[in-house]
């Protein structure tokens, strides 16, 4: 499950490219949202993990965000309040 949420968020930093905006995260999101494949697969994987008793958007949506630091510059540069991806509500500026 989270595997293919893995290869999801490589292929879009991939698509995207360095050097890594502050909003690479709200990026991201916003990658996912915008493409009818992604947002299905993300859906899936959320409506998955509801299956199983656990908080399927926050788990994927905490995990897309670990990723995305980690596969990037691995700083935080504070937290943004107002994303422009609806599938959020604030992230980590990297």
């Amino acid at each position: 499950m989270l595997e293919e949420i893995e290869s999801l968020v490589r292929n879009i930093l991939n698509d995207h490219g360095e050097p890594w905006p502050t909003d690479i995260t709200d990026q991201v999101f916003l990658a996912i949202e915008r493409d009818p494949e992604r947002c299905e697969l993300y859906w899936r994987v959320v409506r998955e993990l509801d299956a199983q008793g656990k908080k399927g958007q926050q788990v994927v949506n905490q995990y897309i965000g670990r990723r995305v630091r980690q596969l990037t510059t691995d700083v935080n540069r504070g937290r943004c309040g107002s994303p422009r991806s609806l599938l959020i509500k604030s992230y980590e500026k990297h």
